[in-house]
C-alpha cells in the first residue's frame, strides 16, 4: 500500500467504499476520495477531463510561479508515470488534481516543502475548473441528498482569504506557547 488505498464494496447494487490511510495528511485524504468519487459517479476520464488537464498544463504552466511548476511536475507528471493503461492513468490523474488543491497553503498549512495557494492553481488549470464546473458538479450535486442540498444552500459561506483561525495568534513563530488556547495558562 502506497499512502492510502480506496476500496470499492459492491453488493445489491449498492456501492460501500473502505479507505483505508497509511498516514492522515489532508492530501491523501482528498486523493483518495476523489477515487470514490469517481468510482460513484462511475466517470470515464479518459477523453475529456484528460485532455482539458494536459491544455491547461500545455498553456498555463509556464507563467506559474516556480513553486506551482515544482508541485505540478512531481504530482503530475513524475508520480503518474507507473500507471500504464490510459484508464489507470486517467483516474490516478484525477485523484492528483484535487490533491494538488489540498497542498495548498489555504488546506494545509503544515506543507513547508511547496508553499502554495489555491489561487495559483486556478491559474493554470482553467478549461479543468470549467469542466468541473459544467460536468462534474452537476452529477455530484444530483447525488447529493436532498435535505443536505437544502440546508448548503440556506447556510452562508466565507471566503476563503478572509477566514483565519482564532487560535493562530496564540503561538509564537518558534513555536513556544505563549498563553493556552483554553484561556487556563496551567
Amino acid at each position: 500500500m502506497e499512502e492510502g488505498v480506496c476500496k470499492t464494496i459492491r453488493s445489491s447494487g449498492v456501492n460501500r467504499y473502505v479507505i483505508v490511510l497509511r498516514r492522515s495528511n489532508p492530501y491523501i485524504v482528498v486523493h483518495e476520495l476523489s477515487h470514490m468519487v469517481e468510482n460513484e459517479l462511475n466517470l470515464s476520464l479518459e477523453q475529456e477531463f484528460l485532455h482539458k488537464v494536459y491544455q491547461d498544463i500545455e498553456q498555463n504552466l509556464r507563467q506559474a510561479n516556480v513553486l506551482v511548476q515544482k508541485i505540478i511536475s512531481q504530482i503530475i507528471f513524475k508520480e503518474i508515470q507507473a500507471y500504464q493503461t490510459a484508464k489507470s492513468r486517467a483516474s490516478e490523474l484525477f485523484a492528483r488534481y484535487f490533491e494538488l488543491f489540498a497542498w495548498a497553503q489555504e488546506v494545509y498549512p503544515k506543507d513547508k516543502e511547496y508553499l502554495i495557494r489555491t489561487q495559483d492553481l486556478n491559474k493554470v488549470f482553467l478549461a479543468t475548473y470549467q469542466w468541473k464546473k459544467s460536468c462534474l458538479d452537476p452529477q455530484m450535486m444530483d447525488r447529493i441528498d436532498k435535505e443536505i442540498k437544502e440546508y448548503s444552500n440556506k447556510t452562508a459561506t466565507k471566503d476563503v482569504t478572509k477566514v483565519q483561525s482564532s487560535w493562530t495568534n496564540k503561538f509564537s513563530p518558534g513555536g513556544k506557547k505563549i498563553s493556552s488556547i483554553f484561556g487556563d495558562d496551567d
